[in-house]
């Protein structure tokens, strides 16, 4: 049996597991975003997921920044597209 990621945590309030669930749906559509505005392609954007579940700690659109495939700005523009907070 699979379980979520959000199933491990036995005593999250109904709040605090929305907001996760909210964290990783935004974590996704920061990559959709760059890859429909053409700033990444589809093969780049699942590298960066790959590399992500070595260093989860960090975010997706610093790991894309660290790579080399976007710039600060095309984050910032990426964010702000979605309506993610950046912190």
């Amino acid at each position: 049996m699979i379980r979520s990621k959000l199933s491990l945590v036995p005593y999250v309030n109904s709040y605090r597991k929305r907001d996760l669930e909210m964290a990783l749906a935004d974590k996704e559509r920061i990559g959709e975003i760059l890859c429909e505005n053409g700033s990444i392609s589809q093969a780049q954007l699942k590298e960066a997921l790959e590399k992500q579940k070595d260093v989860q700690k960090l975010p997706l659109g610093q790991i894309l920044v660290d790579l080399g495939y976007i710039t600060d700005e095309q984050l910032t523009k990426a964010y702000l597209q979605s309506d993610t907070p950046t912190n």
